[in-house]
């Protein structure tokens, strides 16, 4: 493979980085082992500081700095950037293509099965509890449970 340039090294780890500080899920650490091994799999040497809401990346004397309010992203989007990232440790794509796939795969929509949503008359997720009498009816989930959209 040819030598990778910290430009496009940053046009992968770039995007990389924001999209993991807002799928803060991923856990700080695990954030940051994830950037230091893509870089080392390109030879470059990078800094990368991950906190619950901002972020730090150095690639060839260039900072890059993140703030963000961390969200869920969709699974389907999780699934593929961690597809890509093991490629990439298994002598994958070069940086640009690599970035290039990155991008279409966050530009993308959610794919996958959407779960069914319960009549806007329900107290609770399923349509057989909308027509049980209230007497029956199980208590609706907390507020924190309910599908959105």
């Amino acid at each position: 493979m040819p030598r990778t340039t910290a430009d496009e090294l940053l046009e992968l780890l770039g995007p990389l980085t924001g999209w993991l500080l807002r799928s803060s899920f991923e856990g700080t650490t695990r954030c940051e082992a994830t950037v230091h091994g893509i870089a080392h799999r390109y030879g470059h040497p990078v800094e990368a500081v991950f906190l619950a809401d901002a972020a730090l990346l150095t690639v060839g004397g260039r900072t890059l700095t993140y703030s963000r309010e961390p969200t869920v992203p969709p699974l389907d989007h999780v699934s593929r950037v961690h597809a890509l990232v093991a490629e990439i440790h298994r002598d994958g794509p070069a940086p640009r293509e690599a970035a290039r796939r990155l991008d279409a795969i966050l530009a993308g929509p959610p794919t996958g099965i959407r779960g069914s949503r319960s009549s806007p008359r329900s107290s609770c997720w399923s349509r057989r509890c909308s027509t049980s009498s209230p007497a029956t009816r199980s208590p609706p989930p907390p507020s924190s449970w309910r599908p959105t959209g």
